[in-house]
């Protein structure tokens, strides 16, 4: 979970030039502090987005960093209403957190227009100028399935739980096998 929110606020911090508040050599403006930085969410409950939202907290008051959070409802609307809002407030970066892409591609895009660095993190934005952090649900879920079996043997229930919204959908690499690839494909 660290490693997440570590990877995440590197990758934000390396689309803004610099990383800290008031930091001695740092390039402007963080030299003299006062940057703003927004995370808008699509989901914010539960364990998980808990976790994550608390480690970006604690990563920007170590930086130095005014992180404004917009917590997600799993409303598309609103999530772009609050992408609006971090525009308008003038932030130098935004964290895209999940989300569904055919609602965010244009508000992305008009941050990107109003000078705004933009990092989307486990949704496909479809833009070159934003870069995309994401972990690998596949691997996730075939260590999980290996940790089961390990510890059940071959033979045991088990349920699978599916919620949209969640990471990009994008095409099977080769290195999937074709039993990975049907959920996969569609799912992660």
């Amino acid at each position: 979970m660290m490693f997440r929110c570590l990877t995440l606020a590197a990758a934000l911090l390396a689309a803004v030039p610099a990383y800290a508040d008031g930091l001695t050599g740092a390039p402007a403006p963080f030299d003299k502090g006062g940057v703003k930085l927004a995370l808008v969410g699509y989901i914010s409950g539960g364990d998980f987005f808990e976790a994550f939202q608390s480690g970006a907290v604690k990563q920007a008051k170590a930086l130095g960093v005014d992180l404004r959070i917009f917590p997600g409802k799993q409303d598309a609307a609103l999530e772009r209403e609050q992408i609006e809002q971090a525009i308008n407030l003038n932030v130098k970066g935004i964290v895209i957190d999940h989300g569904l892409p055919e609602s965010l591609k244009d508000v992305a895009q008009k941050a990107l227009d109003a000078g705004i660095k933009v990092v989307a993190f486990d949704v496909n934005l479809d833009n070159p100028k934003i870069p995309q952090v994401e972990q690998s649900d596949h691997l996730l879920a075939r260590l999980a399935l290996e940790k089961a079996i390990k510890d059940n043997g071959e033979t045991f229930k088990a349920a699978y739980v599916y919620v949209a919204g969640f990471a990009p959908p994008r095409s099977p690499s080769p290195a999937r096998t074709p039993a990975t690839t049907s959920s996969s494909s569609r799912h992660c």
